[in-house]
């Protein structure tokens, strides 16, 4: 950190570097000149070292800003990398609870939700985890807030998947055995029965197990989307030539 701010201090820009550069090797071509004067040389050799020591400089220049122009083309790939691999991530963990929020709009209330809504076992997901260190070079940019946003999107997915598995392991070791023991499997049967043919604790577990379920994934489908777009605008702003992956919804 401290080199890169001591080369921003000496070279603020491009121009000043090929000046500066310039001025350098005329001061030293000059120098050699003078010196090459005491020696006695012909003019014929003083120019010969001159443009030899102009074609070293010139080189030593040429190699240095090539360097530095594959180096920030390299930085600025690895930066158009790291959003492109975020919005996968964050596009994948959309798709991993759409399907979960299409069944429970299929119960308009908690109750049949609760009891005849299948209890899913979702995956792990592991690999489902935004790289927050490749990002960081967004702390540095206007777009810093966004970072914690994304961090709490990010927990945020974690949390649904928690409520989604938390409900299925309820579900089938409390809730079922009850419902095969009253002979409640039928999905036909009148909402009523529930209430009145399960234990109450039974009954009020699996319709508040329900209710989050339903909260945590609503609210994340839609906080999520915004995000995603969100993140693909600031992608787009930063590189406006490249392409990057794209959800409808």
């Amino acid at each position: 950190m401290l080199n890169r701010k001591m080369k921003l201090k000496i070279f603020p820009s491009l121009d000043e570097a090929i000046i500066t550069t310039a001025i350098i090797s005329f001061l030293i071509g000059l120098c050699m000149g003078i010196f090459l004067l005491f020696l006695k040389l012909s003019l014929k050799d003083y120019i010969s070292s001159l443009a030899t020591l102009i074609a070293a400089f010139s080189g030593a220049w040429l190699a240095f800003h090539l360097t530095n122009r594959a180096k920030i083309r390299q930085e600025e790939e690895q930066k158009f990398m790291e959003l492109s691999k975020a919005l996968f991530v964050l596009s994948r963990q959309i798709n991993a609870i759409r399907p979960v929020g299409s069944d429970v709009n299929e119960y308009s209330d908690n109750e049949r939700m609760a009891f005849q809504m299948p209890a899913y076992k979702m995956n792990d997901y592991i690999d489902l985890k935004i790289d927050f260190n490749g990002l960081a070079f967004l702390a540095s940019t206007e777009y810093v807030q966004d970072i914690l946003e994304l961090t709490i999107e990010q927990e945020r997915f974690e949390q649904v998947l928690e409520c989604i598995r938390v409900r299925h392991q309820h579900y089938h070791e409390k809730v079922l055995p009850e419902l095969v023991s009253n002979n409640l499997t039928n999905s036909r049967i009148d909402i009523t029965e529930y209430k009145d043919r399960l234990r109450e604790d039974i009954y009020k577990g699996a319709l508040q197990s329900a209710e989050q379920v339903r909260s945590e994934v609503d609210a994340y489908l839609k906080s999520s989307m915004r995000m995603y777009k969100r993140l693909n605008s600031i992608a787009t702003s930063i590189f406006p030539k490249r392409r990057f992956i794209e959800i409808r919804g």
